[in-house]
């Protein structure tokens, strides 16, 4: 009993390898939970922003134009007479006025950096994007497998509160002919009513799990039967997983961001150079005076600015690198240690599963042989109910068992970059 307590506790995490009511394909859930799921909506907007912000450091540095329009009135039209048929027009009544520019920064070597750094930046948020894909992915896995577990436990629930009632139909006979006392009777009730709050426990336990894989995908199960096995086959070496953990949603992140921090320093130091930019104007007028009405120019600008806040600039960025390089070897570490335990966390589980296994063989030979043993007057109630007992805890136990170690399989996939099986 305190082993269905426990499996009761953890529902929301464990897999059934026996048949049991499960619901739709996991393959369904996931894909609903891609676009149900508020975290991986938020992240992907993140992602987006970022992309929009390196978009707008690239349009920094890409030529742009301008066009203003002046229209005046005046009181006084002023004419002036250079000879014949030839009239200067200093202010007419109505004056209209264009200018049109055209500008191109030619050499901006800090802009350059911060559009390189904001590249970095979307990279990183692109990455997290796929770790928190991962994330909810093995999410998803533990709370189907969870429902699973929790309805095959019912399913043994059920089964106990059926032997339960079969056993106190057959104290109440026996009673009534007078061949056992009316202790064994009471034992029979006491039997029934912890039967049936095992299966009180049961289905609260499926409710909640099936109410919590609506709210993470959106999608209500159904009842249709699902039967999960595992063939406690041994995963390959560790060494197979660690392969590409350079290429890790969580280590990719932190070496984007040590980029950008790189980028970010040597905008710092680009700060301290001159910013060199063109310009094209051409102004169109009916007030030109003894000029043309159409006129343009060339210009070209250098610009050069000290000042002591940029030193400290570059202090703050060489700060933020190191920093960043930090979490990078954080990130790996973290990683390398979670693929690692996650191999050895199913190592443990298969040989705890096979047990659980054999466990469960042997309770229920021992069950059957107890109850022949009662029925045939040879041995006591006390002790067919005590391998009543052992048989639904040994079953229990086999769920939990074959349930952490799906869920442990998953999530080693999962660290280590894998497709789900």
């Amino acid at each position: 009993m305190r082993l269905l307590s426990s499996l009761l506790a953890s529902s929301l995490g464990l897999l059934a390898a026996a048949p049991g009511h499960a619901q739709q394909p996991l393959e369904d859930f996931l894909a609903a939970a891609d676009t149900h799921s508020t975290d991986l909506r938020e992240v992907r907007e993140l992602a987006r922003s970022l992309d929009g912000a390196a978009a707008e450091a690239r349009g920094r540095l890409l030529p742009s134009a301008s066009a203003s329009g002046t229209y005046t009135r005046n009181e006084r039209e002023v004419v002036v007479n250079l000879g014949p048929d030839r009239m200067a027009v200093l202010s007419p009544f109505d004056q209209l006025d264009a200018r049109f520019t055209l500008t191109m920064p030619l050499l901006d070597v800090a802009a350059w950096e911060g559009l390189f750094a904001a590249e970095a930046l979307a990279d990183a948020a692109d990455a997290r994007t796929e770790l928190a894909e991962d994330t909810v992915r093995l999410t998803i896995v533990q709370t189907w497998h969870g429902l699973v577990g929790a309805r095959a436990v019912l399913d043994a629930a059920n089964a106990a509160v059926l032997a339960a009632e079969h056993a106190r139909s057959a104290a109440a006979a026996r009673v009534e002919v007078g061949v056992a006392p009316a202790a064994e009777l009471a034992r029979a009730e006491a039997e029934l009513a912890r039967a049936q709050q095992a299966r009180a426990e049961a289905q609260l336990a499926a409710r909640l799990a099936a109410q919590t894989l609506t709210v993470i995908t959106g999608l209500t199960p159904d009842d249709r039967r699902v039967e999960l096995a595992d063939d406690l086959a041994a995963e390959p070496a560790v060494d197979t997983f660690l392969a590409g953990i350079d290429a890790l949603p969580a280590v990719a992140a932190a070496s984007h961001d040590v980029r950008a921090a790189e980028r970010a320093r040597d905008g710092a130091w680009a700060a301290l150079l001159p910013t060199i930019g063109g310009s094209l104007t051409e102004r169109l007028t009916n007030a030109a005076g003894f000029g043309p009405n159409s006129v343009w120019a060339l210009s070209v600008s250098a610009t050069w600015t000290l000042d002591l806040v940029r030193p400290f600039a570059i202090e703050t960025r060489e700060g933020s690198l190191a920093a960043a390089r930090t979490r990078a070897e954080e990130a790996r570490l973290v990683a390398e240690a979670a693929i690692i335990e996650a191999w050895e966390r199913v190592a443990s589980l298969r040989e705890r599963a096979a047990a659980a296994e054999a466990a469960l063989a042997a309770s229920a030979r021992a069950e059957l042989d107890a109850r022949a043993r009662f029925e045939a007057g040879a041995g006591t109630q006390i002790e067919a109910i005590l391998s009543e007992r052992d048989r639904f805890s040994a079953e229990v136990g086999r769920i939990q068992a074959l349930a952490e170690l799906r869920v442990a399989r998953a999530a080693l996939r999962t660290r280590a970059g894998l497709p789900l099986d």
